[in-house]
């Protein structure tokens, strides 16, 4: 899923459930490597999120989104 930020960048969400804590760390430094935030590494950091609202900025747009990505509907 992409994630406007209701500002000026955008936010990229993955489906890890099914995946070890290896497989995500590995993914996670591989993300970190290409520019993405490496505060993420802490499970309680703020993020955006899809369809939010930010204060004085507005709503968090969902940019795209595929379910079939995680076993939904297509």
């Amino acid at each position: 899923m992409a994630v406007h930020s209701a500002s000026k960048s955008v936010h990229g969400w993955f489906h890890v459930a099914d995946r070890s804590e290896r497989e995500n760390g590995a993914f996670m430094e591989y993300a970190v490597s290409l520019g993405s935030d490496p505060a993420t590494f802490v499970k309680c950091q703020p993020v955006r999120m899809p369809g939010g609202y930010r204060p004085g900025k507005g709503k968090q747009e969902i940019l795209f989104f595929n379910p079939a990505a995680i076993g939904g509907a297509q």
